[in-house]
């Protein structure tokens, strides 16, 4: 039986309530609306075009400055979700601001956090790195995606890792 807010049986449209639902001050709604999303999207290209193209990744990744860690958790999982396999999906979530969110949330002193954000991180800094693809961006991205997988923190080093590896 089609819950009242099922949006899976229908088209996406503008006036879908799950943009109401990602937007509520309500966190259990927000969350639950997340983890519709996320659903919905997981293998499902076209889902995943649908939803970015409704605008849905902002919603999304404004979960990610909640206090709730489920929800932040759920928010990473749907972003994660978005940027797998869509280069359209790893545009949005770049343009909704979330990357810095993610790497922020990798020093947060919540270890279910920590841990629940560390792999979808990871996997984000892969799929920009084959997405946008340059020296540059490569060298950032790789020294990043050490830093994140060894938990090490120190800018000074990171420079220097940068430095090395950029001119090699």
């Amino acid at each position: 039986m089609p819950t009242p807010y099922a949006s899976s049986a229908r088209g996406l449209s503008s006036s879908d309530p799950i943009l109401d639902r990602l937007a509520s001050s309500d966190g259990a709604v927000k969350f639950r609306a997340i983890r519709e999303v996320k659903n919905h999207i997981i293998g499902n290209r076209t889902k995943k075009l649908s939803y970015i193209k409704l605008g849905a990744v902002p919603a999304v990744a404004a979960a990610l400055a909640d206090s709730d860690p489920n929800l932040i958790v759920q928010s990473a999982a749907a972003l994660g979700s978005f940027a797998c396999g869509v280069d359209a999906g790893v545009r949005a979530v770049l343009d909704a601001g979330a990357f810095p969110r993610l790497i922020g949330l990798l020093s947060a002193p919540d270890e279910k956090v920590y841990s629940n954000i560390q792999p979808f991180a990871t996997a984000f800094l892969y799929f920009f790195n084959v997405c946008f693809v340059g020296k540059f961006i490569h060298a950032v991205v790789s020294v990043l995606l050490v830093y994140v997988l060894e938990r090490k923190w120190n800018v000074d080093c990171m420079i220097h890792d940068f430095v090395r590896f950029s001119s090699s």
